[in-house]
């Protein structure tokens, strides 16, 4: 029916293409940046067990909302909170990382990313080598102080402003 050897070759060739995973490309931010507090921005460490991790998969599983937890793993993590409750803003857990590989992926030459975080997102953009510059506009002067010092990558610009108003 059409078979050829030339579909053989192939195959043996996307197969030996190993995509980036998410938890090599992304830094372990707790190792990065240190936990703190400015104004109404915190910096927090937390641990996921491998209990506590089993827990939450089958509890998002039996709600239906297993893929929440699916990319999931235990160890420790970075969690940026904000306001008088210290809401979460955004987290290194693999969730989190998973929902960025289409960004990491597409990113090459010169990249302008709206909002710092944790700064996870422009470590892992500015260690690719066919990325020349990372420009970050963060609107919040408190994250700037609070993660901006800790990414030392010479590719990686931080500017305050309204990533709207600068774009």
């Amino acid at each position: 029916l059409g078979y050829s050897h030339n579909e053989d070759r192939l195959m043996e060739a996307t197969t030996r293409i190993r995509p980036p995973n998410y938890r090599e490309v992304f830094p372990e931010m707790a190792k990065v940046i240190p936990e703190g507090q400015d104004g109404d921005w915190k910096v927090e460490h937390f641990s996921v067990t491998k209990e506590r991790h089993r827990y939450d998969s089958a509890m998002s599983t039996y709600q239906g909302r297993g893929w929440l937890y699916a990319y999931n793993y235990p160890g420790t993590f970075a969690c940026l909170r904000c306001g008088n409750d210290h809401d979460p803003v955004m987290s290194d857990t693999g969730m989190e990382r998973m929902t960025n590989m289409e960004v990491y992926q597409k990113a090459h030459g010169l990249v302008l990313i709206g909002g710092l975080g944790l700064g996870m997102i422009p470590l892992a953009i500015a260690a690719k080598p066919g990325v020349r510059r990372v420009w970050v506009v963060e609107k919040n002067l408190e994250v700037i102080r609070l993660v901006g010092p800790h990414l030392n990558n010479p590719k990686i610009r931080i500017h305050q402003g309204d990533v709207f108003e600068y774009a």
